[in-house]
């Protein structure tokens, strides 16, 4: 049986589901969003409250390969 794709009703997730989405640690991507490493093109997170929100549409494009 086929898995099929559920669409994420919301527009960002979380650093901690990001990094899940990513395969990587929520660390690395904390680093991402002050600098301290490389983010993939194109993948910045937005602020809400206290907390760093990463827009589902660009963890999608960071994923798919490069044309």
């Amino acid at each position: 049986m086929q898995q099929q794709q559920v669409a994420n009703p919301r527009p960002t997730m979380t650093t901690r589901e990001a990094a899940q989405f990513l395969n990587r640690s929520p660390r690395t991507l904390r680093g991402w969003a002050c600098g301290v490493a490389v983010a993939p093109v194109g993948v910045k997170p937005v602020r809400v409250g206290r907390m760093l929100h990463w827009p589902v549409d660009q963890l999608r494009k960071a994923l798919e390969p490069e044309k």
